[in-house]
Order: C-alpha cells, then structure tokens, then sequence
C-alpha cells in the first residue's frame, strides 16, 4: 500500500491487487462486485484496487463536483455523450454514459452503466457503475483488454470541512494489468486542485491503514 499527502486537505492511501487467471469463477464475495456479482470470463484475470481518502472539503461541495453521471470533467474524459434513457434526469439507474479518457493504455472509449445511486441530505453519497461496451482493447504499451468491471464511489459526510471518499474497483482483464489507484490519485489530486482554487478546501485531510 502507499499513502501519499498531495496537498494540504488531501490524504490519501491507494493499492491495487491481481488474482490469478480466471476459470469462470465469481468474483470474490468481498470485493465491491457483491452488489452484482460479476463473472469473469475464461482467460481473464480478476484485479480488484481500492483508493480511500480523507478531504478536506464538505460533503456537499464534494458531491457538487462528482456526483453527477453526466459531468466527469474532474476525472479528465472527454467527448461525454448520453445514450438511451440518458436523455431523462442525471443519476437516473440503468442510464448509460460513452465517453474519452486518456489512460497510460492510450485514449480509450467507455461506455459505462449506472447501476445504482443513493444519497444524503448532508451529501453523503454512493454511486455504483460497470463497464458496459466490452471488451475494451488497450491501444498502445503491452497488449490487453478490459473485460468488464464493476466500480464503487463511496463518500462520506465525517465533518463541517471532512469527507471520506473510497474508490474500488473490481476487474477482469487481459494482458497486463492496470494501475487503477494511479488513475483515481491523480483524479482526487487535480479534482483537490480546482476546490483549493475555489476556496473550497478548508480542512486537514488525514490517510489511515
């Protein structure tokens, strides 16, 4: 595991690990997966990573920049259209979202489901989403794919200026495997940038085991 302090209001402790090659077993019962359990396809390796963080924001500003399904500006895609029922309400369940992220993979196209959203009045919220349009080819590097996978964004109110955020991800994959935590540490990291310039961060972030 590797915790890292990147600004002041933000700490965070990220790790990522690999299962061995699937035989079409269920993902673990104690991954994020349990809210629909996924199935690997043979061939594929399971991966499952985790990032938590302590922010130094309220709950509600927090929300304000991430919660919508519609808006992923803070985690850098692009190109973000809505597909079928998109055209309803944001964080409507069974929605879907296609858009461009750059990854160290290359820019690759996801089109992602929203599976479930629940929220609070003090801007508590989680948001659970998958992988839709696969398998998804990696472009540049060692070859490999993304066979599907099955994500949590959890965060929670703690305090006036304090939000505990955890990130996990369950997947199955092809080739070599890939750096999730890095992904959403530099997500939290550039998002803790735009909410400092904003005057929005006014707390102490702190990381734990």
């Amino acid at each position: 595991m590797q915790i890292s302090t990147l600004l002041p209001g933000l700490a965070l402790a990220a790790s990522t690990a690999v299962a061995q090659t699937s035989t079409g077993e269920s993902c673990p019962s104690d991954s994020v997966s349990r809210f629909n359990p996924c199935l690997c396809p043979y061939g594929t390796g399971f991966q499952y990573s985790t990032t938590w963080a302590t922010l130094g924001v309220n709950a509600k500003d927090f929300s304000n920049y991430t919660s919508s399904f519609y808006n992923l500006a803070w985690i850098g895609a692009t190109n973000l259209t809505r597909n079928g029922i998109d055209q309803g309400p944001d964080k409507t369940v069974g929605t879907t979202r296609t858009f461009d992220k750059p990854t160290s993979v290359g820019v690759l196209t996801f089109t992602e489901k929203l599976d479930s959203f629940q929220t609070l009045q003090d801007g508590s919220y989680i948001m659970r989403f998958s992988l839709f349009n696969v398998p998804v080819a990696y472009k540049k590097g060692k070859e490999g794919s993304f066979a599907g996978y099955w994500v949590t964004l959890d965060a929670q109110w703690a305090g006036k200026w304090e939000t505990v955020v955890r990130w996990d991800v369950s997947a199955c994959l092809t080739g070599t495997p890939f750096d999730f935590a890095k992904l959403h540490v530099d997500a939290l990291d550039n998002l803790l940038k735009a909410m400092d310039k904003a005057g929005l961060v006014k707390g102490k972030g702190a990381a734990g085991p």
